[in-house]
């Protein structure tokens, strides 16, 4: 995770959220969460949707975008 502050502006980044969770960080996690003020920007990425990632994006996010790709693959003849 990383968090940074600039300009009054804080942005926080949970990057490969569902290893973090797997690695059980939750609690850290959520202590974090309680100190760092509301107000701020949130990037969570995550290579899969589990219930754990989506109980921390509900809890860390307002107002969440989500970006989805797909899981088949798509192969071209030449």
């Amino acid at each position: 995770m990383y968090i940074a502050c600039a300009y009054e502006n804080l942005l926080q980044v949970l990057d490969e959220a569902d290893r973090l969770l797997d690695l059980d960080f939750g609690s850290t996690i959520d202590e974090i969460l309680k100190v760092i003020p509301k107000e701020r920007t949130t990037y969570l990425f995550s290579a899969t949707m589990t219930t754990k990632v989506s109980k921390l994006q509900r809890a860390s996010l307002s107002n969440p975008v989500r970006v989805e790709v797909s899981s088949k693959w798509v192969s071209w003849k030449t």
